[in-house]
């Protein structure tokens, strides 16, 4: 207080000085700001007086209660003064200068009382709770203001949510417009998709796959199902028959489940047959009814409808041969590529292995129904009333056979595969189902018997895809619960399905008698059928169900599937040849046509150089057109190749090329061995070999030129005249490496084929080119040896090509050489590189011309010696003159090649000789 006001250690007041606290501000650590009050303020400057340096001097002092009471009032003003925080109170008078003055605001002048004057009276005490309350007033304002930013940096937060929410929602709309959007394209999309498949240009391009598919007839699976369900209930019929004219007779001892499992499996008796379990016993009606139903299914499906059955007519090891052959032809074609390669194998196949249903009827009475009932029956007693339906059992056969000609020679856009499981088997819920209305669960998981045939379809994606199949009928099967289930009945909805049920099964096999119109064919669509039922004799009044006369026959579910493109294999043979004569006119009129407007093309080009230029725009314009014919025509030319599935992009031209590059290898590899040879060293065993009659050993070198014996003339002599060595040695090996490469790859279907395999897959390929055109045995071809290729690896094939080669080095030429020259006669490596050179180009060749080639077959030909000159197949190795038409040949030393095209109808294909064949004649020695 000293240094404050003098120092002279005692307070000097003229008036009575209220205290009051300085408000000032600091800022803290966290950057908020904080508010305190010091200092004093003896004169109020908030009501308008001057500081102590700007005031004049102050009037006497009068110390009175009015003096007093107005320096309250006035101090209680200014404190009203400064109502808020910003305010900051100005510097009183008796405040030393040397004191910062604090930031203050300037406010308006207020009127106040002048100051009493000065009193002798000793100053009032002033009110000690007025500073204190005017701080508690700040304190709480700046709670309020603390207050107020809580709530803005809330109401801040709360705007930044909602922010990020509007911006959520904007990215929502326009998710939701660029889903429009696509779904709008898509909507277009489908639209002008729809309009595509419903025009005329679409139908008739529709039209033109199927004929180049030479396919022109319908056969919905409802149809097809149909008639194997006719099958089925025959197969019903001809058992129950049997096991009511044998029911009556007297059984030899009791029959149960487990007996009927024994003789239908031929198990012996100390087996155990979880599948009949629990045993009961069956009435001999039902047990021979049961026997003979499970017996004739297996009949025909052993030996008609099985998939393992190509032909019927078949043995048992071709049938095997031509399964497997099928089957990798499914495994690497698509669909219609695999059925057509079965049904033109299957006409070759009919018409050479005929089948008798008659044979295979008397086959089933005797070898197989006479003796299972024998040992239920007496012999003699069942003996004629089983003979007596062999009619039935050859009426059985016959359409057995029909449906199974039905399925495997039209249809070529499904494969049909009758399903049946042996007695014992696993229950397979996938493709069966168990006899009765409310089946239970075999506790075995194993069935009795087949009751009914079930049909499976299958459909082939090629390039090594699993096969996929469809369950159009399961089939039907017997456990043993149902078998001695006689609490069954039938309630009144189990007779009123049954009358729903016979009314579907009347209205389906009646549907084409009433002309009801099952599927629109022009419209490629298909109306499916529900369901279908047939009833069996005993059950047609609806009254009871379970074992034997009382048993039902389940509903066939027969489901809604696409078309089939089938073809009667039996009244429209020619139709096909017709179909695809009109393709290749057709494909060929497209060639001439696309020549013709490139011809005219030239010619407009030529014409408009020369016209004037108000012509020029005229010509311009056809020039246009006749590029637009140009491309109109390779387009079709493209799509007619697309429909009838012809990929041919090896011109003959470019074919025939790489062929002469192969005899040309051929030519320089054996000039260089005689080269090589003739380098050789004498081996001082005898004379110099200088003529083809004084080799080291003529025995050796007639037994590999001439295995079947020697002819006159020949390479070696011709009227005891011998050849010179040089041009006998290039001459025959040029013959032997040409017969040998002939022999064993240009020659075989496939060169990997078993000899006699071979053989018979040539025969039947002769017969479907004779039969089929080229289009059609073109790619029958492709397919057949696709299947034999995709049986050896990449691996497999080199070790065939490198044992080849060996072979053919070590026991052909090598021998050959030594024989001629002496044992210093030996082949380089620079030789046997180009031995496995050649040897690999004319595999490769092969196995292009096989399977990239449709519209043509390409054939080498080599002309063994003494065969007659052909002046159309031959030329000579020099300008020498011709011999006689007829005369014979000394060899072949390049190979020819000629081209073919299958016509069918019984015609023999058209050939072309695309190289002809370079012969060796005697006159080349003589001349």
């Amino acid at each position: 207080m000293e240094d404050l006001y003098g120092g002279r250690g005692q307070v000097v007041v003229s008036a009575p000085i209220p205290l009051v606290f300085f408000k000032y501000s600091c800022h803290s650590s966290d950057g908020k700001r904080d508010n305190a009050y010091s200092g004093f303020n003896a004169t109020p400057s908030t009501n308008g007086a001057r500081s102590e340096k700007d005031q004049a001097p102050s009037a006497p002092k009068v110390s009175s209660t009015a003096g007093s009471t107005g320096s309250a009032s006035t101090a209680s003003a200014s404190r009203t003064q400064r109502s808020g925080p910003h305010k900051a109170p100005s510097r009183s008078g008796t405040i030393d200068s040397s004191i910062p003055p604090t930031a203050t605001v300037k406010q308006p002048a207020q009127t106040s009382a002048a100051p009493a004057p000065a009193t002798s009276s000793a100053p009032s005490v002033p009110i000690q709770q007025t500073p204190v309350a005017e701080r508690d007033a700040f304190i709480q304002q700046n709670s309020q203001i603390e207050s107020l930013q809580a709530k803005i940096k809330q109401q801040e937060k709360t705007i930044q949510q909602k922010d990020a929410e509007i911006k959520q929602k904007d990215a929502e709309i326009k998710q939701r417009g660029e889903e429009a959007r696509q779904a709008r394209n898509l909507y277009e999309l489908f639209k002008n998709k729809s309009e595509n498949l419903e025009s005329q240009p679409y139908r008739q391009e529709v039209v033109s796959i199927r004929r180049h598919l030479q396919v022109d007839e319908l056969c919905e699976p409802w149809e097809i199902n149909k008639r194997f369900g006719e099958i089925v209930r025959k197969v019903e019929d001809i058992s129950r028959d049997i096991g009511e004219a044998l029911g009556q007779l007297p059984a030899v001892s009791n029959l149960t489940t487990l007996d009927l499992l024994r003789l239908l499996s031929k198990a012996s008796e100390s087996q155990s047959l979880a599948a009949a379990e629990p045993s009961a016993e069956l009435d001999t009606e039902d047990f021979i009814d049961f026997g003979c139903r499970a017996l004739i299914n297996q009949t025909l499906f052993d030996g008609i409808l099985s998939h393992s059955v190509f032909h019927p007519g078949l043995t048992s090891r071709d049938n095997q041969f031509y399964y497997d052959m099928y089957k990798r032809v499914r495994n690497e074609e698509s669909q219609v590529l695999a059925g057509r390669w079965r049904i033109s194998t299957l006409k070759i196949i009919n018409e050479s292995y005929p089948y008798a249903p008659k044979d295979e009827a008397l086959r089933l009475w005797h070898d197989t129904l006479l003796p299972f009932c024998s040992k239920i029956i007496n012999r003699e007693l069942c003996f004629e009333p089983i003979q007596s339906l062999v009619p039935e059992l050859q009426n059985l056969f016959e359409r057995a056979w029909e449906w199974n000609r039905l399925t495997r020679n039209s249809v070529i856009m499904l494969d049909f595969h009758p399903y049946l499981q042996p007695p014992g088997a696993a229950y397979d819920p996938q493709y069966s189902t168990l006899e009765g209305r409310r089946p239970k669960h075999p506790a075995s998981n194993a069935i009795l018997l087949t009751s009914k045939l079930g049909l499976l379809s299958s459909y082939s994606d090629g390039k090594g895809k699993d096969l996929q199949y469809t369950a159009q009928t399961k089939a039907t099967m017997h456990t043993p619960p149902f078998l001695h289930d006689p609490d069954q009945k039938f309630t009144d909805s189990d007779r009123l399905a049954l009358l729903v049920f016979r009314y579907e099964s009347i209205l389906i096999s009646t549907a084409p008698e009433l002309g009801i119109k099952v599927g629109d064919r022009d419209a490629c669509k298909t109306a499916p059928i529900k369901s279908q039922c047939r009833l069996s004799k005993e059950s047609k009044d609806g009254s009871n169900s379970g074992s034997g006369k009382k048993r039902t026959g389940g509903a066939h579910a027969v489901r809604g599937e696409p078309i089939l493109l089938v073809m009667d294999a039996t009244e429209r043979d020619r139709y096909w040849e017709h179909r695809s004569e009109r393709a290749d006119r057709q494909l060929s009129g497209l060639n001439h046509e696309l020549e013709a407007s490139k011809k005219r093309l030239k010619e407009l080009e030529a014409i408009q150089s020369q016209v004037s230029p108000r012509d020029q725009p005229h010509v311009q314009r056809e020039i246009e057109r006749t590029q637009r014919e140009i491309r109109r025509s390779i387009d079709a030319s493209a799509l007619l190749r697309t429909h009838l599935q012809v990929y041919d992009d090896k011109e003959p031209g470019e074919i025939t090329s790489a062929f002469r590059s192969i005899n040309r290898a051929i030519d320089n590899l054996c000039r260089d061995m005689v080269e090589d040879m003739a380098k050789l060293r004498p081996d001082n065993k005898g004379p110099p070999v200088k003529t083809s009659l004084n080799v080291r050993d003529m025995l050796v070198v007639r037994q590999i030129l001439y295995p079947q014996g020697l002819t006159n003339p020949s390479l070696i002599e011709s009227s005891s005249v011998g050849r010179p060595i040089e041009e006998f040695v290039e001459f025959a090996l040029r013959f032997l490496i040409n017969r040998d490469i002939d022999y064993h790859i240009f020659q075989p279907f496939h060169p990997l084929l078993k000899p006699e395999v071979n053989t018979y897959v040539m025969e039947l390929y002769e017969g479907v080119r004779l039969r089929d055109p080229q289009v059609i045995s073109g790619r029958w071809r492709v397919s057949t040896f696709e299947a034999h290729q995709a049986t050896h690896t990449q691996s497999n094939v080199q070790n065939w090509l490198d044992n080849y080669v060996s072979q053919l080095i070590h026991y052909l030429l090598q021998p050959f050489l030594v024989a001629v020259y002496g044992d210093s006669a030996r082949m380089t490596t620079k030789h046997k590189e180009a031995v496995t050179s050649t040897v690999n180009k004319a595999y490769q060749w092969n196995q292009m011309v096989k399977t990239q080639v449709i519209l043509l077959d390409f054939h080498p030909a080599m002309f063994q010696t003494g065969a007659p000159y052909n002046l159309k197949a031959m030329k000579l190795l020099e300008r020498v003159p011709a011999p006689a038409a007829g005369e014979p040949i000394l060899a072949t030393m390049g190979l020819g090649l000629e081209s073919s095209e299958a016509e069918g109808g019984g015609k023999p294909p058209k050939c072309v000789w695309q190289e002809q064949a370079l012969i060796l004649s005697n006159e080349y020695f003589e001349t």
